[in-house]
């Protein structure tokens, strides 16, 4: 889904600040703003957020049981 142009999203944030009843003060606004988002974010359950990251670190392959952390940082700072 693309994002939506500029006066689309501030047309759906004013509706989104009428929906909530938000009052006038910019700080409680973006307190009702963080809540929303917070409240969208908490909706999926933990593993399903963290999926996309899972993939990803599936995808670097198996761990090298040689590797040794110390030599290779030591290494680095040479």
């Amino acid at each position: 889904m693309p994002a939506p142009e500029r006066s689309e999203a501030e047309d759906i944030l004013r509706k989104i600040l009428k929906a909530i009843e938000a009052g006038d003060e910019t700080e409680d606004l973006w307190e009702q703003l963080r809540s929303l988002l917070q409240e969208q974010h908490n909706s999926k359950p933990l593993i399903e957020r963290l999926q996309p990251v899972l993939k990803r670190a599936e995808a670097l392959g198996e761990v090298d049981p040689d590797f040794d952390m110390k030599a290779f940082t030591d290494k680095m700072s040479e």
